[in-house]
């Protein structure tokens, strides 16, 4: 499941290399939450790398 996330989203992410670790307890939830928890993660990841691209574009202007 979390290839086919990471299929539909590597686009939207750098060229990275990703390791998923799954907690105890993850094999009981449903695959829609599964796949709930993991669009979450790459939506944090994406804002995260788009906050970073911004900051040094500031500090590149500021120079």
């Amino acid at each position: 499941m979390s290839r086919e996330v990471f299929r539909h989203r590597n686009s939207d992410l750098p060229s990275i290399d990703i390791v998923l670790i799954a907690k105890h307890g993850v094999s009981a939830l449903s695959n829609p939450d599964i796949l709930a928890l993991l669009n979450r993660l790459f939506d944090t990841m994406i804002e995260q790398y788009k906050k970073r691209i911004v900051s040094r574009e500031n500090l590149a202007s500021t120079c």
